[in-house]
């Protein structure tokens, strides 16, 4: 726990929602920023209106809890998945279902659409799934060796189409249109989380031995940062792919990747939280992070003044998640309890 005290200016306040009944395990906003869609534990997702709080849906969600959310990139569609081992396809704008996708086995606990193209990525157990926006199976891939720990889409810099890695026990599995795969990321050992930076050079897991491994796209050449406190699930690039923010304690730690990277280098540490980070969030255009802690404070920096805190304040009770809105004039937090509000730093 950090010992070091510093001044902290306040975030405004700008909407608190009326409580949602559980734990709330996902947060996303959708693409043009009037909706924020939250799954809880107990099921359900609500979908609230961005400038006011109100609620706008109210969706059964799934049976035993909804792990997931995430809206298309055109904003047409929400997905959710959860313990049900079903993804389902909704209109945010009515709530009428649009589908449901069978997982495969397991809990369906990742979600991620592509950025270019209406296709929906799923991962339930071992089981990863490619599905179009009308809700038709476009492929089941082979099983992986254990439970999949994370998707992200990846532009491939041989092939240059959007692929697929997929996380797990022994590294990340990079998937294109065929039936074998493109390319194995190898690391012995549990990934328990996965990023891609946004350029899409880097490939990034928090391991189950409490480090993180990062492996370059194109050639697959890898490195390793290690000493964190327990497991790093918690991690966030920054818009221009540059910064790579880490949790796995109570101060957040950030690594460089401009130059020859951070391989040997020291990280920024951002000073000022008193318990550990529950969940990191870079700004969308800019290099504030936003860090949520087990102990409700919530606090914003500028990481090239990791020292200095651009601003903080407290939820009352522990941070789950963290979303910014795409304008990137709102941060939403979510907490344990339920609890939901949207603030603005100063």
């Amino acid at each position: 726990m950090t010992t070091e005290r510093v001044a902290v200016p306040h975030v405004d306040l700008v909407w608190k929602a009326a409580p949602l009944p559980d734990y709330v395990t996902a947060l996303a906003w959708s693409p043009g920023g009037d909706l924020l869609a939250a799954a809880t534990s107990d099921g359900a997702v609500t979908v609230l209106d961005g400038a006011t709080s109100e609620v706008r849906l109210s969706l059964p969600g799934h049976a035993g809890g909804a792990l997931c959310v995430a809206f298309s990139a055109d904003g047409r569609l929400l997905a959710s998945g959860g313990q049900d081992g079903q993804a389902r396809l909704w209109d945010p704008a009515t709530g009428a279902p649009r589908g449901v996708l069978e997982g495969g086995g397991g809990w369906v606990e990742h979600l991620a659409w592509s950025p270019v193209a209406d296709v929906l990525a799923t991962t339930a157990g071992k089981t990863l799934r490619r599905w179009s926006a009308a809700g038709e199976l476009q492929r089941s891939f082979p099983a992986h060796p254990s439970t999949l720990t994370g998707v992200a889409w990846l532009a491939s810099r041989f092939s240059g189409r959007e692929e697929l890695a997929a996380s797990h026990y022994g590294g990340v599995t990079l998937w294109g249109a065929g039936a074998e795969a493109v390319r194995r990321y190898e690391w012995k050992g549990s990934m328990v989380s996965l990023v891609v930076s946004p350029d899409r050079k880097h490939v990034a897991c928090g391991c189950q031995d409490r480090s993180v491994h990062v492996w370059i796209a194109a050639s697959g050449e890898d490195m390793q940062m290690s000493g964190y406190a327990v497991k790093p699930r918690e991690l966030s690039w920054d818009a221009r792919g540059r910064f790579l923010a880490t949790g796995g304690g109570d101060d957040p730690t950030v690594w460089d990747f401009s130059g020859k990277g951070p391989q040997g280098t020291r990280p920024k540490v951002c000073v000022g939280l008193e318990a550990r980070v529950a969940d990191l969030a870079f700004h969308p255009t800019s290099t504030v992070l936003a860090a949520g802690a087990l102990d409700g404070e919530v606090m914003l920096w500028d990481v090239t003044k990791p020292r200095r805190p651009r601003g903080g304040g407290t939820l009352g009770e522990e941070v789950s998640r963290l979303a910014w809105r795409p304008q990137g004039d709102l941060l939403a937090v979510a907490g344990a309890a339920g609890k939901v509000v949207a603030v603005r730093p100063r």
